[in-house]
């Protein structure tokens, strides 16, 4: 059976390249074609040959959660895909991410931990209510530039590593992280202007975890390692 990271330097080659082209071909694609590749991805995504093919091999995180094991009758996490919950009849994509397997298993310890904490050790006065998810102000912000297109900040690393070149960049990505992909982090960094070396000002670890790595202790030692020789060597 292939291991987690040689599965991922295939998939990774997949995705740039054949998949990549048969996107960019569209309606061009031939049958032949669209049967390879759909039977490629499928080995790599574990859904349906036909399903693909139905969806002309574009496939969204909202239907890859919703279909991976939906003959089990399950949902997996956006982010952490480890975790899995029943699937309801009442789901829709709209309620995603309230009854998201991944927040709902993690959202009580984590909160009653940075209750206690701000009570406890930073002895924080505040009794207002602190809502850890809000979609009803998620759904009011200003975003500015970005309204009516996905949020880029690319251009702005650029420009900040430009005006300061010693400026060090650390980034924890997660493999079975939806919300945030690891390899929409490389992409995006990928595709970074540097000027001269500050290509080199910037470190990407990735844990075999979710979003939030540091919930599993042997990532989160990593997660602390990775940090302390970053902040070290940034000296």
């Amino acid at each position: 059976m292939p291991d987690l990271f040689s599965t991922i330097k295939k998939s990774e080659t997949f995705a740039q390249n054949e998949l990549a082209l048969a996107i960019i071909k569209g309606n061009n694609l031939s049958e032949s074609e669209l049967n390879s590749l759909a039977l490629n991805l499928s080995e790599f995504t574990g859904l349906d040959v036909e399903y693909l093919k139905s969806k002309k091999l574009r496939i969204s995180t909202k239907m890859f959660y919703g279909k991976l094991l939906e003959k089990e009758g399950l949902m997996i996490g956006r982010y952490d895909s480890r975790l899995t919950r029943r699937i309801n009849p009442t789901d829709s994509w709209s309620n995603y991410a309230i009854y998201d397997p991944s927040t709902t298993f993690m959202d009580g310890s984590y909160s009653s931990t940075f209750f206690q904490y701000l009570k406890t050790d930073l002895n924080y006065p505040d009794d207002r209510q602190y809502i850890t998810f809000n979609s009803s102000i998620v759904n009011r912000w200003k975003l500015g530039k970005f309204k009516g297109r996905p949020i880029y900040l690319g251009e702005d690393i650029s420009r900040a590593l430009i005006k300061n070149p010693f400026l060090k960049i650390f980034v924890a990505a997660g493999y079975y992280d939806g919300a945030t992909p690891f390899s929409v982090t490389t992409y995006c960094f990928d595709h970074i202007h540097f000027e001269e070396n500050t290509k080199n000002n910037v470190t990407i670890k990735y844990y075999e975890a979710g979003h939030m790595m540091y919930i599993d202790q042997l990532q989160l030692q990593k997660l602390s390692e990775d940090l302390n020789q970053f902040i070290k060597s940034s000296y």
